[in-house]
């Protein structure tokens, strides 16, 4: 399919993305900070001091899609070219995403972002009424988060490591500000996460 797709909120990370790249005509790239921006930039240009992203290529390629290191390699070529843009976003501002990109979006995907940007709960059932807004009629809204959780540990490698401060929201107060947001067909999974599984060097703590 060619889907049009949002991350909100995507860090220095393009992974969330990986296996996107095979349904998307255009993925936006959304985040907070200029550095990261930079960074993103960096790796869709192909400069050469941009973070090497090859081994979560090979790991959801060929680990998770079972498909040929070939493939890998070629991924990442195909998710540089589908990339249109990497942009500015705010949770706490409206519209949330920087002016000219608002879409509307089939998905919309946030990851580990606003659990990190927004302080009450209030702010947080706001962010996702904001970004449902964004949708297209049909669209989806992709919310992978913590639970239970006071702090997220973030170390993809030495370069990439950081400590989050996070918002608690329970399954059913999720459930409420998704309902209130105007969504339908709701559905939670809880996943865990084996970091031995990972590339070497990343693992993802509570």
């Amino acid at each position: 399919r060619d889907l049009k797709i949002l991350e909100f909120g995507a860090g220095p990370c393009i992974l969330w993305q990986i296996s996107s790249a095979l349904h998307a005509s255009e993925i936006v790239l959304s985040e907070y900070t200029a550095a990261n921006r930079e960074t993103l930039q960096k790796w869709k240009d192909g400069d050469r001091d941009a973070h090497d992203w090859s081994p979560y290529f090979r790991y959801v390629v060929q680990n998770l899609e079972g498909k040929s290191e070939r493939e890998a390699k070629t991924r990442e070529e195909k998710l540089r070219s589908v990339i249109k843009a990497i942009v500015a976003c705010d949770a706490l501002q409206e519209p949330p995403i920087q002016l000219g990109y608002e879409g509307p979006y089939d998905v919309i995907m946030t990851c580990l972002c606003l659990e990190a940007a927004c302080g009450t709960e209030e702010e947080y059932k706001s962010t996702v009424a904001k970004l449902s807004a964004l949708l297209n009629p049909g669209g989806q809204l992709v919310i992978y988060r913590t639970e239970g959780e006071k702090t997220f540990d973030l170390h993809l490698d030495s370069s990439l490591s950081e400590k989050f401060q996070v918002l608690d929201v329970s399954e059913e107060m999720m459930k409420t500000f998704l309902t209130e947001a105007g969504l339908k067909d709701i559905s939670i999974e809880k996943l865990s996460l084996n970091p031995a599984d990972l590339p070497s060097g990343s693992t993802e703590t509570g």
